[in-house]
């Protein structure tokens, strides 16, 4: 088992440090090791670490493609040998483990894969060495070899940034020893309207901050902001929606004040390890005056998949990049690597079937299902060649795809040409727009082309489930005009008027069954009852008069609360012009409205006295 060490332990790590080299098969030896290197010199540091004479100046060392092993006269000559396909393919067999191509090595590849594809190289001839080195360059670590031939990787991400390059073997090693002295990071993550930050000086928790705003949509993911690019100008007003609007920039307000408040640790800090999508960036990097700047060399990706912004997980992803872990000698690391690829394969790594084989394979599978899923009238299968059911079984999966394309994106126009022309692919009644490499695939399977006997997926669903599901009432009508009977189910039981919630394209299925009420069984359809015109009339009649009576509503409703608010206003207004009275004026106005008062009462005392005066006797 590996042994794991951690980086600010240097009685651990200086040992370690001593002679270093790059281990086969990293990224950075295949890239340097056809470059001209320095030779150490025969000085050494207290530890023992060697040191190198200097290295080429980097002019130098950039008019040399170390990939294709060619040196340049001028700096344009070399950018135009990075865009012709030597370079490009030099490139792939560095990345694939495999050496270099000469310009005349090239040629004759290209020359020998026209001729027959069987001269390619046999995938299975590649060497143990060059699976090794393929499964090496896809590792986020670097792995180094010492004076004593023990091996150890850290994480690549502690050397250098994505944005700065190494140019010599002896630059990435400075950087590997430096990384002892470099204990000083900042950790951010951001995500789901969850912040977690924490500043680390070896094992010192320096400071660290979590908090949560709602800025996610419910049941559905993604930030509100994104939501609302997606719309254009077109965004929802909810109380929800708004929320969510206001808490994403409280939170970015939040985190930049977190962020300004640590500027002390930031300035000191030596990496700043971000995990944040391109979206969440903006709440680091956005605004008039944002704490970090985009462009900063410290700044690092977490080089491995993260959980929730925690406390907890900042910590675990500290102690994840701290770790530099000791895999013992090379033939140890080979060991640890082929165990590591068989128990996630199951098999040896780069070693795929001969292409001559796959082809075969997919032909063969394409048969079997052409043989299974369609019956040609007038032949016999048993008496085709080969080469005839494999161009059939080719021509009729081309026409499926149109099929399911025209159904999914309601082209009635495609769907209608290419029955027509199924069924009479010789007379006038065509008119569809359709290439000749289509006809030539339709006329190819022209007895096969039954709309109601095709089925996709491992559903095993019909065209007119394609159609129920993307809502399109004009391709359901046309495939049901022509016998595609919506009573058929697909494996999980599903009819194709229950694979829709939409009103619209239901009522397409009742319109039909008004229309045709005896062309198949509606009952087993799911279909219960017909939809008729004068049935659409009335429940149009009912939804205006319903509507009309809400919008009535609405505007008494409105009437009685403009009535309502202006009595308010009213009195709001008396209410501040007797506030701004002076006392003088309050009791005067007191006294007016007693004697208002006064002389109402003795009016309504008249009133009553002349009534009673008026009364008279009837017997």
């Amino acid at each position: 088992m590996a042994d794991k060490r951690r980086i600010w332990n240097k009685e651990q790590i200086v040992p370690l440090m001593i002679g270093l080299r790059l281990a086969k098969g990293t990224m950075e030896h295949l890239k340097f090791s056809k470059a001209s290197k320095s030779t150490p010199s025969e000085e050494h540091c207290a530890v023992g670490i060697p040191l190198f004479n200097t290295s080429l100046p980097t002019s130098a060392l950039s008019m040399k493609c170390s990939y294709c092993n060619l040196t340049f006269a001028s700096r344009q000559e070399q950018v135009n040998h990075y865009g012709q396909d030597l370079h490009r393919a030099n490139l792939k067999r560095s990345m694939e483990g495999k050496k270099f191509l000469t310009e005349e090595q090239f040629m004759n590849n290209i020359s020998s894969s026209s001729e027959s594809e069987s001269d390619e190289e046999d995938p299975q001839e590649i060497s143990e060495e060059d699976q090794r080195t393929a499964v090496l360059q896809r590792q986020p670590q670097i792995y180094f070899v010492n004076a004593d031939g023990i091996v150890f990787s850290l994480f690549r991400c502690l050397l250098t940034g994505k944005n700065r390059e190494m140019s010599s073997e002896e630059e990435v090693i400075e950087h590997a020893m430096a990384v002892p002295s470099k204990c000083y990071w900042s950790i951010l993550m951001i995500g789901g309207g969850h912040f977690a930050g924490a500043v680390i000086k070896g094992e010192e928790i320096l400071a660290h901050k979590t908090f949560h705003s709602y800025t996610v949509r419910s049941k559905q993911g993604g930030s509100q902001s994104s939501k609302d690019n997606k719309n254009g100008n077109t965004h929802c007003n909810s109380a929800g929606s708004s929320l969510r609007r206001h808490n994403e920039q409280s939170f970015m307000q939040h985190v930049q004040e977190v962020l300004r408040s640590w500027q002390g640790h930031l300035n000191q800090s030596h990496i700043i390890m971000l995990r944040a999508t391109n979206t969440n960036k903006k709440v680091i990097f956005g605004g008039p005056d944002p704490p970090l700047k985009a462009d900063d060399l410290r700044i690092r990706t977490i080089p491995f998949s993260t959980e929730k912004p925690t406390f907890k997980e900042v910590r675990r992803v500290h102690t994840v990049l701290s770790e530099i872990t000791v895999h013992g000698t090379e033939d140890d690391l080979q060991s640890e690597i082929a165990s590591r690829e068989k128990s996630l394969t199951g098999k040896n790594v780069l070693k795929p079937s001969s292409p001559k084989k796959k082809i075969n394979k997919v032909k063969e599978k394409k048969v079997i299902r052409h043989q299974e899923s369609c019956t040609f009238n007038g032949s016999d299968d048993s008496s085709l060649s080969e080469d005839s059911e494999y161009g059939l079984c080719k021509s009729l999966p081309e026409v499926r795809n149109l099929l399911y394309t025209a159904c999914r994106s309601g082209d009635i126009n495609t769907l209608k040409a290419i029955i027509t022309y199924a069924h009479d692919s010789e007379g006038d009644q065509f008119e569809g727009n359709l290439s000749n490499e289509v006809r030539e695939s339709i006329k190819a399977c022209q007895e096969a082309v039954i709309p109601r006997s095709f089925t996709f997926g491992k559903d095993e669903l019909s065209l007119l489930h394609i159609a129920a599901t993307a809502c399109q009432k004009d391709i359901i009508w046309y495939l049901m005009e022509n016998d595609c009977d919506p009573s058929i189910k697909s494996n999980k039981g599903e009819l194709p008027y229950m694979m829709t919630t939409n009103k619209q394209i239901r009522n397409t299925f009742r319109r039909f069954m008004s229309t045709y009420p005896s062309k198949y069984d509606y009952k087993e359809a799911g279909i219960l009852s017909p939809l008729c015109e004068e049935q659409e009339k009335e429940q149009a009649a009912r939804k205006a008069e319903k509507k009309r009576v809400q919008k009535k509503a609405k505007r008494e409703k409105e009437k009685e609360k403009k009535k309502i608010e202006e009595e308010r206003k009213m009195e709001l207004a008396q209410r501040n012009t007797f506030l701004s009275m002076t006392d003088r004026e309050k009791r005067a106005l007191a006294a007016e409205r007693r004697l208002a008062a006064q002389q109402e009462s003795q009016q309504k005392a008249a009133d009553r006295s002349e009534c009673i005066s008026q009364q008279r006797c009837f017997q």
